[in-house]
C-alpha cells in the first residue's frame, strides 16, 4: 500500500508540474502576441553567448528558455530586445542518506545589442558579496556620488571607459527604485541585464525602457572613440 501511496503521489506531482509548466507557457505566448513579440520555448545558442554574470557561476543543465524578443523606441529611436530566462544547477553535497542533493537556479536575463562592441563595465548592487569581495581586493571604481558608490559596485576593464559612461545622467537613472533589483554589464557587443528568479512578464517592460535609457545615455564621443558615429539626437548632443 505504501508503494502504491509513493507512486500515485509521484505521478500527481508530475502532472502538476505539467500542468503549470503548459499555464506558464500559454501565458508567455498570450503576452508577446499581445505585445507583438516573437516566442521560442528556448534558444541553446544563448547559453554560452556570453562570459559573465550569471553565465560564469558554474554548474550543468545549462539552459535558456522562455525567449521573447521585440523592441520598444527610446528617445532616440528603436531598440532590440530579447528576454530569456536563464538556469543552471549546482551539486551541494551527498545528505545522510548518501543521495545527493542539488539546487537549481533561475536568472531572468535581457539583453540590447550596441551598435559597436565595448569595453566590458559591469554594475552590480553593493551588497554583503560585493562587500567581501572589496575586503579581499575586488575592484570597486568611487565616483562623485557617494549615495551612488554606497548603492552600487563598478568594476570596469578601463577606467576611464568608467567614468566615461557612469556620468550624472546614468548615476541619476540608476538610483531610482525601479534599477534597485538589476545588475548591468557591458560585455563586447551586448548590454545585458540580470535579476533573480524566472521571466517576470511584469518587469520587461520597464526593464526594456530602462536599457533603451542607459544605450542612450552613453557619450557621443564614447561611441565615436571606438569607431562608431551615431546620429545627432539631443541625447548624442548632451553627451558631447
Amino acid at each position: 500500500m505504501t508503494v502504491v501511496l509513493v507512486i500515485v503521489l509521484a505521478v500527481a506531482v508530475a502532472g502538476f508540474g505539467l500542468w503549470r509548466a503548459q499555464v506558464r507557457q500559454k501565458a508567455l505566448v498570450a503576452w508577446a502576441q499581445s505585445a507583438g513579440w516573437s516566442y521560442q520555448a528556448s534558444d541553446p545558442t544563448l547559453v554560452y553567448r556570453w562570459v559573465g554574470q550569471p553565465f560564469n557561476e558554474g554548474g550543468r543543465n545549462r539552459r535558456v528558455r522562455e525567449v521573447l524578443s521585440g523592441s520598444v523606441t527610446g528617445a532616440d529611436g528603436p531598440h532590440r530586445i530579447t528576454s530569456f530566462t536563464y538556469s543552471y544547477t549546482k551539486d551541494s553535497g551527498s545528505s545522510s542518506n548518501g543521495s545527493r542533493s542539488s539546487t537549481t537556479y533561475h536568472h531572468h536575463v535581457m539583453v540590447t545589442p550596441l551598435p559597436v562592441a565595448l569595453p566590458t563595465l559591469e554594475l552590480t548592487h553593493d551588497g554583503l558579496g560585493a562587500r567581501l569581495a572589496k575586503m579581499v581586493g575586488g575592484q570597486d571604481i568611487q565616483f562623485e556620488s557617494e549615495e551612488f558608490n554606497q548603492a552600487w559596485r563598478v568594476q570596469a576593464h578601463e577606467l576611464k571607459f568608467a567614468h566615461d559612461v557612469v556620468r550624472p545622467l546614468l548615476m541619476e537613472r540608476l538610483m531610482r527604485a525601479d534599477a534597485r533589483s538589476v545588475s548591468f554589464r557591458i560585455e563586447g557587443d551586448t548590454l545585458l541585464i540580470w535579476d533573480d528568479g524566472r521571466t517576470n512578464l511584469d518587469r520587461i517592460g520597464p526593464y526594456s525602457f530602462m536599457m533603451a535609457a542607459v544605450v542612450e545615455s552613453i557619450p557621443r564621443f564614447v561611441w565615436q572613440d571606438h569607431g562608431y558615429d551615431p546620429p545627432i539626437t539631443s541625447n548624442a548632443r548632451e553627451g558631447q
